[in-house]
C-alpha cells in the first residue's frame, strides 16, 4: 500500500507545473480583462456629459470593436505571411 502511494506522489510536480501555468495564464487574461473594461468605461464616462450614457456607450463599444477587429485583421496577415 506504501508503495503505490509513493509512485502516484511521482506525477504531482507535472501536475503542479500544470496547473501553476494554466493560474498564471488566467491571471494575466484576468488583467487584460480587466484593463480593456476600464478602459471602455472610461471612454463612455468622458463622452456620456457630451452625447449622453447610451451614446458614450455605443461610441466605447464601437471603438473596442474596432480595435478588435484590427488585431483580429493583423493576425490573419500574420499568419498568412509565415510568420
Amino acid at each position: 500500500m506504501q508503495a503505490q502511494s509513493t509512485a502516484s506522489l511521482g506525477h504531482v510536480p507535472a501536475i503542479v507545473r500544470v496547473c501553476t501555468s494554466t493560474l498564471r495564464w488566467h491571471r494575466a487574461s484576468s488583467a487584460r480583462s480587466a484593463a480593456v473594461t476600464v478602459l471602455a468605461v472610461t471612454v463612455a464616462l468622458a463622452l456620456a456629459p457630451l452625447i449622453g450614457p447610451l451614446g458614450g456607450g455605443l461610441v466605447a463599444v464601437l471603438m473596442a470593436g474596432g480595435v478588435a477587429a484590427l488585431l483580429g485583421w493583423l493576425s490573419l496577415q500574420r499568419l498568412k505571411a509565415g510568420r
